[in-house]
């Protein structure tokens, strides 16, 4: 195992011991090479199913012709939780309309 497996090992082990990790740490393995990413992300789903399980929550855009949605949903580019409005929802234009 060479040094970066075992600082992936280390915070991990951190983390589930409800402990922090440093920023140095954070930071390098935010900008790891890609060659480290699967064992980046099985580090990762470990930790994540220690503190979440296995629920997962899906959602679905209700109104996706007008580029809102009502969810705050932290990732997505169409949530309430961003200041996204465009001009169809300011104006609450239909597309059929627009083409009109």
């Amino acid at each position: 195992m060479n040094q970066t497996q075992k600082l992936i090992s280390f915070c991990k082990e951190q983390v589930l011991a409800e402990r922090n990790v440093t920023i140095e740490n954070a930071s390098f393995l935010f900008n790891l090479n890609s060659f480290f990413l699967t064992q980046l992300a099985d580090a990762a789903n470990e930790i994540t199913r220690k503190f979440h399980g296995l629920k997962i929550d899906l959602e679905q855009l209700a109104n996706i012709k007008k580029n809102y949605c009502s969810e705050d949903c932290s990732f997505c580019s169409q949530s309430a939780f961003f200041d996204t409005e465009s001009v169809f929802v300011k104006n609450k234009f239909l597309l059929k309309e627009m083409l009109q």
